[in-house]
């Protein structure tokens, strides 16, 4: 996979909020994945909080997965 690829960015929809996005920033390093996760304004994509890194993943696809996950659970912590 060529570095020149990353880092790349993927966007989420939240589900009844018309004003933010989950973005996830995915990102290669010489040995491994890194991720990091941001609630940001749908508009300007300036963040409104940030979630939280991850690195030393295995693959972009176990990276992104962890990302979600880590999104899902920020997210679920809230309606609590």
């Amino acid at each position: 996979m060529n570095d020149y690829n990353f880092p790349k960015e993927y966007y989420l929809e939240l589900t009844n909020n018309d004003n933010l996005l989950i973005r996830v920033v995915i990102n290669k390093s010489r040995i491994d994945f890194s991720h990091e996760v941001d609630i940001v304004f749908k508009e300007s994509k300036k963040i409104y909080h940030h979630v939280g890194r991850e690195y030393g993943h295995e693959d972009e696809r176990e990276s992104l997965d962890q990302a979600v996950i880590k999104a899902t659970k920020f997210l679920a912590g809230l309606i609590h």
